[in-house]
C-alpha cells in the first residue's frame, strides 16, 4: 500500500491500472482516489460539472430561435 501525490489532467481521461516493469518481473496495479473534484469538460473549469454549468453552449433549437427574434419575426 502507497499513497502518493500526482498531477493529473481532468480534461483526459484517467487512468484506473497502471504497468509497472522490474527486471524479472511485471505487475499491474489499481489505482484508487481519494478525491477528484468535480470538471466540467464544457467550459474547462474546476469546481461544478456539465450538468450544472452556466456556460454551457446554447442548444441549437435557443441559437434558431435567438436567430428568429434578431431578423424581427415573431
Amino acid at each position: 500500500f502507497a499513497r502518493v501525490l500526482v498531477e493529473i489532467n481532468l480534461a483526459e481521461s484517467i487512468l484506473n491500472h497502471l504497468l509497472v516493469e522490474r527486471e524479472g518481473f511485471v505487475i499491474y496495479v489499481t489505482l484508487y482516489f481519494d478525491r477528484l473534484p468535480d470538471y466540467c469538460s464544457l467550459c474547462h473549469y474546476i469546481g461544478h460539472v456539465n450538468s450544472s454549468c452556466k456556460v454551457q453552449k446554447p442548444s441549437d433549437e435557443a441559437v434558431r430561435k435567438s436567430k428568429l427574434v434578431g431578423n424581427g419575426a415573431p
